[in-house]
């Protein structure tokens, strides 16, 4: 299966420029909706996060090194045990993007409620990273 990103400009509407993009994912073979569901269906949703992630960061940081991204997570890859050194070892230590410059956004959906709480949240912060809510 090959997976791509569309780079979805983020305007500032005072300035007038973008300030950033999001990562939407896309496939060939489905639409993206199809596609998470098959993966979760499957108990695969943390590998298709963090490939998405792994391959936006990689374009990303060939082309837009000063400006923000923001990549679509969900709650459960966000919290998985593995996600941070996984985001360390195979993917920050690879590129020459700033860790501010990344911004993780959360999809929020029923399944994943009982995710939230305060282990988890405290995990995310001491990460460093930015986190932003969905609010699809």
């Amino acid at each position: 299966m090959d997976i791509f990103h569309h780079f979805q400009p983020i305007y500032d509407f005072v300035s007038k420029k973008v300030f950033g993009y999001e990562a939407l994912l896309r496939c060939n073979d489905s639409n993206p909706e199809e596609l998470f569901t098959m993966f979760i269906n499957d108990n695969k949703l943390y590998e298709l996060d963090t490939l998405s992630i792994r391959k936006a960061l990689e374009v990303f940081n060939e082309k837009n090194k000063q400006d923000i991204i923001f990549i679509n997570v969900y709650l459960s890859t966000l919290f998985h045990s593995s996600f941070f050194s996984f985001l360390e070892e195979e993917v920050m230590s690879k590129i020459d993007l700033k860790r501010e410059n990344i911004v993780f956004e959360i999809n929020e959906t029923r399944r994943e409620e009982e995710l939230w709480n305060l282990q988890h949240l405290r995990t995310v912060a001491n990460s460093r990273s930015r986190i932003s809510i969905s609010n699809r």
